[in-house]
């Protein structure tokens, strides 16, 4: 049976073009904002150099990408900072942590040696109001602001 491992490296850049593709739909229905910056988290803890590698792979994937194409209204590459240094991106963090914990209660909870979240679940009501949810559909289905990716093991390997 394959190993299948947990890449970072492939995970960040994959993140970062699900957000810009949420942040699209939202500036796109909009009726205050025309074109958005993202300012991100620096990933150069641990990885060092991974910062230039997301850009990267964001560039490509704006100018080298079919659905990529269609988000003419996220300028630039994102911008990283260190989330300890700016207020923002603090806020965004512990706004993120709180949806994981909420997500991984929900969806990995079952799961031998997963961590107890249980006390997120208070939050998810407040969580859900402030999710953003599309007016128009897009390949047919409406798009909320928040996108589970499954990382189980399991799921991720071939059916025996």
């Amino acid at each position: 049976m394959p190993s299948i491992q947990f890449q970072p490296q492939a995970s960040t850049p994959k993140a970062l073009q699900i957000l810009v593709e949420r942040i699209s739909l939202f500036v796109a229905e909009s009726q205050t904002y025309q074109n958005a910056i993202l300012a991100c988290d620096s990933r150069m803890r641990g990885i060092a150099g991974l910062d230039g590698e997301v850009a990267r792979s964001h560039m490509s994937y704006i100018f080298g990408h079919t659905t990529g194409r269609t988000f003419t209204n996220i300028l630039e590459a994102p911008l990283f900072a260190d989330s300890r240094l700016t207020v923002g991106l603090q806020l965004s963090d512990i706004f993120a942590a709180n949806l994981y914990a909420t997500h991984h209660n929900y969806y990995l909870r079952t799961l031998a040696g997963s961590p107890d979240y249980r006390h997120a679940t208070a939050y998810w009501p407040a969580l859900n109001r402030l999710q953003f949810k599309s007016v128009g559909q897009v390949d047919g289905f409406t798009v909320f602001g928040y996108r589970v990716v499954n990382l189980r093991l399991e799921d991720a390997l071939p059916a025996p």
